[in-house]
């Protein structure tokens, strides 16, 4: 690896390079820095990829709800419209006085 490589890839990682020859090679704390600086960038590469999961993760479970919240909605309207059709049926007066003794009233 040349010099200008391992000053380029610490400016890129917000390192600051020391101890770097075209001659010797990079110093040993340098290149340990980088290696600590590319295992941070791949857990956070990891890190990140997780919360895109979890995202996808939420928008697939908030499309679920809404679809179940809009069924459940038509089914509730469905039933009131039922029962407003019972309730005003001939047999559903003339057996009003007949509920009315079952419960109490």
């Amino acid at each position: 690896m040349f010099a200008w490589e391992v000053v380029e890839t610490c400016r890129r990682l917000g390192l600051t390079p020391v101890c770097v020859d075209n001659y010797g090679g990079a110093h040993d704390r340098l290149l340990d820095e980088l290696r600590d600086a590319y295992t941070q960038l791949g857990q956070a590469h990891q890190d990140a990829a997780a919360l895109q999961m979890d995202v996808a993760e939420l928008c697939s479970s908030k499309r679920r709800l809404r679809q179940d919240n809009a069924r459940l909605t038509r089914k509730a309207a469905k039933a009131q419209d039922r029962l407003a059709q019972i309730e005003s049926s001939h047999s559903w007066r003339l057996t009003a006085p007949l509920r009315r003794l079952r419960s109490g009233r």
